[in-house]
């Protein structure tokens, strides 16, 4: 069984955890948010191309109709 996390910021420090993520065995990246839409879609296709990008940010965020 994994762990789903989401990354908040695809800036520079996200690439480590996204990798650390990617290698570990009990968690998973499920959802990556930046506001520049073309950094989270990176990040998630590097890493985990499964992953919900989001590029909204606040309160409702990760809400599934955003």
């Amino acid at each position: 069984m994994t762990t789903g996390f989401g990354i908040l910021g695809a800036g520079m420090i996200s690439a480590l955890h996204a990798n650390a993520l990617k290698n570990s065995q009990k968690a998973e990246l499920v959802a990556v948010c930046d506001v520049q839409p073309q950094r989270a879609e990176k990040l998630a296709d590097d890493f985990a191309p499964n992953a919900k990008v989001y590029t909204k940010t606040g309160r409702n965020a990760f809400r599934s109709e955003c």
